[in-house]
């Protein structure tokens, strides 16, 4: 996320819609993993789905909060 740009109002827009959407992605892989009958449900799939998800959501609030806090300080 390095490389985008948040001059405008667009751009802080598309960069947390994308923030989204490789939340929610990741989110389905999550359940898709946990799904399969193939691996099945046991403990310690379920502790790394766990860890996994608050992966998932520590990335996405950074993500989301790097074009949220430009547009709060673009309105200022």
């Amino acid at each position: 996320m390095s490389n985008v740009q948040l001059d405008t109002g667009a751009e802080r827009t598309a960069a947390a819609e994308a923030a989204g959407t490789d939340y929610v992605s990741t989110m389905e892989d999550i359940r898709n993993n946990l799904a399969d009958p193939a691996t099945g449900s046991n403990l310690s799939q379920l502790v790394g789905a766990q860890l996994e998800l608050t992966n998932a959501e520590t990335e996405y609030q950074v993500k989301l909060g790097t074009p949220t806090k430009a547009s709060k300080a673009a309105l200022e």
